[in-house]
């Protein structure tokens, strides 16, 4: 594996992206986390952590390899905002041009680069849309207003406004962790999600490359716990066809916004890596690009020998290793 050279001396090696996982959670992922990182002692590793309620993660689990060199944590429900509010009115072009790209949501095609390069450029910037404008501003109330009488079906702005306040403040978050991270020379998020969002933000912000490896697939595992969700309240009336028409406005725009922060980060990463070829089946359906994407099995050490005595077949261990030199050559 051979990464780029970057302008600055950086922290580390790789930015490995982490999303409710290691180092605060034992078992599963955070194994294999830990399994790469001492697994890898020729490069330096930095941490970014991002957590829900700071209060639902303990103490430290791992003790931190040697080639750590950074760690930090966010937790992206603490979103109070500081200060009295104020009236202003909002940048009115980079409204439109989230507006574009809930567009291109709509109709699941790849965001265009230059729209893509404008939101990116000003999420959380006073010049773009900042939390306060987010939160307060005449164009971003008039855009929730414009698209609650376009296209919500239920008949509670009430909800439908704080379910976009809370949906969305955690992105402004994230826009600050991604301008404030140290120098790397690559990026490697482990899911979809906020961390995938982190890493096609700093990516692109960069222009470092930004590796996806994916266990379990983010963006269904939240539409089965958004489907199941007891804190979203559907219309009582909603009893026939089928399961995605039974379920509420509010509840399908969450899983819609999911959808949407898994196309962004598999628009952004190259490679694209997952377990088997379901799983890649599924990124394809999701929107991750066919030609980036491969399969890298988890990988057993086989014996030195079999029970008969004879020699154990060979394994590659480019099979299961990305630093294998199974990915392209740019990373």
């Amino acid at each position: 594996m051979t990464l780029p050279k970057t302008s600055v001396t950086p922290k580390a090696d790789i930015a490995l992206l982490l999303e409710g996982t290691y180092p605060f959670i034992r078992g599963g992922v955070s194994s294999w986390v830990h399994q790469v990182i001492t697994g890898l002692p020729e490069y330096t590793f930095a941490l970014i952590f991002l957590g829900g309620d700071r209060a639902h993660y303990g103490e430290q689990q791992y003790v931190l390899p040697d080639n750590v060199t950074h760690l930090e944590c966010h937790y992206l429900m603490d979103t109070e905002a500081a200060g009295k509010p104020r009236p202003r009115r909002g940048n009115k072009a980079a409204f439109e041009a989230q507006k574009c790209l809930h567009e291109q949501f709509k109709s699941e095609k790849s965001v265009p680069p230059d729209i893509l390069h404008k939101v990116f450029a000003d999420l959380g910037q006073k010049q773009g849309i900042s939390r306060d404008d987010f939160l307060y501003s005449e164009e971003s109330w008039e855009m929730i207003d414009e698209n609650y009488r376009k296209y919500c079906t239920e008949p509670s702005f009430v909800d439908y406004f704080w379910s976009i306040r809370i949906m969305h403040a955690p992105l402004f978050q994230l826009a600050e962790v991604a301008r404030k991270m140290p120098a790397v020379r690559m990026l490697h998020s482990i899911s979809t999600g906020y961390a995938g969002l982190l890493g096609a933000i700093a990516s692109e912000q960069r222009g470092i490359p930004f590796a996806l490896s994916e266990h379990g697939i983010y963006t269904k595992e939240r539409k089965i716990d958004l489907s199941q969700a007891q804190w979203i309240h559907d219309p009582t009336d909603q009893v026939s066809g089928t399961l995605n028409e039974q379920l509420g406005y509010i509840r399908r725009l969450w899983i819609r916004f999911f959808e949407a922060l898994g196309r962004l980060a598999y628009q952004q990463a190259d490679p694209i890596v997952s377990l088997y070829q379901g799983n890649q089946q599924r990124q394809f359906q999701d929107g991750a690009p066919p030609e980036r994407t491969c399969i890298i099995p988890n990988g057993i050490e086989p014996p030195a020998s079999t029970p008969q005595g004879r020699p154990a077949p060979t394994t590659s261990r480019k099979c299961w290793d990305w630093s294998g030199g199974s990915f392209p050559s740019r990373i």
